[in-house]
């Protein structure tokens, strides 16, 4: 009964092939799906690096800018506080109060002229001259003051003018140069 035995262990081996074969099989798509696995985690750890990059980036970015922002208040207030406007304020000052004194000198004599022609007494003459003369001081120093005030103001409406173009300019740049850097 040799025959029927080997045609019993033909059949084992097809079985066993058969199960090898599907144990590799088994095996490869195992290692396909590890494979896939790494390629995947790979690719998060990529993006998260990425992402963290990026972020990194934006906070830097956005310091940088407060910083440049905080800079540039700086600078103008010290430009604001270094501009001219003070020293033309006291030659200002200086032309007007020499003017008003003068007006008010003329006119005080005017006065006294007149007083004397009238022969009154003289101090209470030179008394309402006198007050007429300070007056006429805290008169002009008052429209003096409103006018220094309106100039100063316009000052400052110009130099925030040129302050506000300057920002824009300036976040134009900013925005240009994330547009290319999106590019």
């Amino acid at each position: 009964g040799g025959g029927r035995r080997s045609e019993e262990d033909m059949e084992r081996i097809r079985e066993l092939r058969a199960a090898l074969g599907d144990a590799k099989r088994d095996v490869e798509k195992a290692e396909r799906e590890c494979r896939d696995m790494r390629e995947f985690v790979d690719a998060v750890g990529e993006q998260a690096e990425a992402e963290e990059k990026v972020r990194r980036h934006l906070m830097e970015e956005r310091d940088r800018e407060r910083g440049e922002a905080e800079q540039m208040c700086r600078d103008l207030r010290e430009y604001v506080r270094r501009r001219a406007p003070n020293v033309t304020e006291a030659s200002l000052k200086q032309a007007d109060l020499a003017r008003l004194v003068a007006q008010a000198i003329v006119l005080g004599d005017a006065d006294a002229a007149a007083a004397a022609e009238q022969g009154g007494g003289g101090d209470k003459d030179a008394r309402s001259v006198g007050g007429r003369q300070s007056q006429l001081e805290s008169l002009a120093a008052r429209g003096f003051e409103e006018r220094v005030d309106r100039a100063r103001m316009h000052d400052l409406e110009e130099e925030l003018k040129s302050v506000k173009a300057a920002l824009s300019e300036t976040r134009g740049e900013l925005e240009a140069e994330r547009e290319r850097r999106e590019r």
